[in-house]
C-alpha cells in the first residue's frame, strides 16, 4: 500500500522592536514564519497482512486481510466439521497500537 505524505518544515522569526516615546517604552513584537514543504509520494505504510509471506511459503492458501477492519480471512481452506464443505476462519483485530486478535469460526453446517 502506497501513501502520499507531505513533510512541512517551519522556521519561526521573532523580532522585538523597542520604541521610546517620551517616558514610555513600547515593545512591538513581530512574529512571522516561513514554511517549506517536501513531498514524498511513495511511502510504504506498515501492514499486519501476511499476504507476501504466504505467497512464498504457502501459495495455495486462501488468505486476505482487510486493513480497515483488521480481519485476517483464512476462509475456505479447511473443513472443521467434516461435512465436505470448507468452513470460514477469521482472526478479528481489536484495533489500536496493541492489537489483539480473536478467532472466529463459521461452520458450513451452521
Amino acid at each position: 500500500m502506497n501513501a502520499y505524505i507531505s513533510i512541512m518544515f517551519k522556521i519561526n522569526v521573532y523580532i522585538n522592536i523597542f520604541i521610546h516615546i517620551g517616558n514610555t517604552i513600547f515593545i512591538l513584537n513581530i512574529i512571522s514564519f516561513a514554511a517549506f514543504s517536501q513531498d514524498i509520494d511513495t511511502l510504504e505504510i506498515p501492514s499486519n497482512s501476511f499476504e507476501n509471506v504466504y505467497r512464498i511459503s504457502n501459495p495455495t492458501l486462501k488468505y486476505s486481510y482487510d486493513e480497515i477492519s483488521q480481519i485476517h480471512n483464512y476462509s475456505h481452506n479447511w473443513d472443521f466439521d467434516n461435512d465436505g464443505i470448507k468452513d470460514e476462519l477469521y482472526f478479528v483485530g481489536t484495533g489500536g497500537a496493541h492489537i489483539y486478535y480473536f478467532i472466529g469460526v463459521i461452520l458450513s453446517s451452521d
